[in-house]
């Protein structure tokens, strides 16, 4: 996450002048800092209990071999250095492809796995793969494909119905079918995004608070980790997200998903993907780069059609500077600070006096009254 500072001074005198001399932000830093570590071992921890449980399985129809690799980049291939472990995420692209029978673990254990199926399937045939994926134990689950078939029967019959339920009338077969395959496309291209971009600079040799550090793509958001949910361009050949289009992505979305859509539109309000200069992040590739102002219409639009949907609107979701002691605006200073939201939820605001507390006023249109009495329908409209 991002804490905006309206700039970036990298020699620390000027950071030192620029907070001032109390502790306020060194502590706010601190706070934030152990309550994520907490956070992280907590996460941590109750992933191995789940694991120890067995508490999420996949069953996999038939004898097939199981292959097991670490989820880990494979350093030596891209980058020339070692490996921080032998079996790495790419290992079971060389076992299957390559042949390459040493890249996955032979004691069956890992991060990464893959049920490997070898099909015949001859021209005009087809052929099936049943995989379930379940809370319950072997003991409590008996034959996991036993009622498969009723299960994806009544799932099918589930999508039918309320695809329909949001399908407009007027529209032809042919075109239903449509806005449903593109709306799947759009539920399916939704995954988990982890992105520490400090790590992956330094991956590439670049410390970009080092004095003559060499200039790379993506160096001034070294302070930015993504690990969300977020809807993604399309989940195989683009598994990146671009704000932009990701403004775009909540219109479809808020039909099928409205909670979903508003998370997403809110990830950049709260100020989990903007810089610290509170600039939006263009795409993965160059986070720098310069989109059109969408969001703002995104969000009056995601508001207008819940409204249409459920008859009312979402007042709260409209109220992105919030007020209160969560919010950026400060009654009592009449100023928009910076919040620091901790892992347990709860947030902080950093006073410190900069440009982000200043831009709000770009927004703000003074009308003067020769231009209202140029344009009587628009004084009308002002007098309601």
């Amino acid at each position: 996450m991002g804490v905006g500072s309206g700039t970036r001074p990298r020699r620390p005198a000027l950071i030192a002048g620029y907070l001032g001399k109390g502790d306020q932000f060194d502590e706010a830093v601190a706070e934030f800092a152990a309550a994520y570590a907490e956070q992280n071992e907590h996460d941590y921890q109750a992933l191995l209990s789940a694991v120890r449980r067995d508490r999420i399985n996949l069953y996999c129809e038939g004898d097939v071999p199981l292959l097991f690799t670490e989820n880990e980049t494979n350093n030596e291939r891209l980058f020339g250095t070692p490996n921080a472990s032998r079996y790495v995420k790419d290992g079971i692209n060389s076992y299957v492809v390559q042949g390459n029978r040493n890249s996955v673990n032979p004691e069956k254990t890992g991060t990464k796995s893959a049920a490997h199926y070898q099909l015949i399937v001859g021209a005009g045939q087809t052929a099936t793969i049943r995989l379930r994926l379940s809370d319950l134990a072997p003991a409590a689950m008996g034959e996991p494909f036993k009622s498969f078939a009723e299960i994806m029967q009544t799932r099918q019959r589930e999508a039918d119905e309320f695809y329909k339920s949001i399908t407009p009338p007027r529209v032809s077969q042919d075109e239903a079918l449509v806005m449903r395959q593109a709306l799947a496309g759009m539920l399916w291209s939704k995954q988990f995004f982890f992105f520490d971009v400090d790590l992956w600079l330094k991956e590439h040799g670049v410390d970009p608070m080092k004095p003559g550090a060499r200039l790379m793509r993506n160096s001034e958001w070294f302070h930015m980790v993504n690990q969300h949910i977020i809807s993604m361009p399309h989940k195989w050949e683009y598994p990146w997200y671009a704000a932009w289009d990701l403004a775009f992505h909540t219109i479809a979305l808020s039909t099928v998903d409205t909670d979903f859509a508003k998370e997403q539109l809110e990830l950049d309000a709260a100020g989990v993907l903007p810089a610290s200069d509170r600039s939006d992040p263009g795409l993965r590739w160059n986070f720098s780069d310069v989109n059109p102002p969408v969001h703002a219409w995104a969000t009056i639009f995601l508001y207008r059609t819940e409204q249409a949907l459920k008859g009312e609107g979402d007042i709260e979701f409209l109220a992105m500077n919030q007020t209160g002691p969560d919010g950026m605006w400060d009654e009592e200073d009449g100023f928009y600070y910076d919040v620091l939201r901790l892992p347990d939820g709860s947030a902080r605001r950093l006073k410190v006096r900069s440009m982000v507390g200043l831009l709000p006023l770009c927004a703000t249109t003074v009308i003067e009254p020769w231009q209202l009495e140029r344009t009587p329908r628009a004084l009308k409209s002002t007098q309601c």
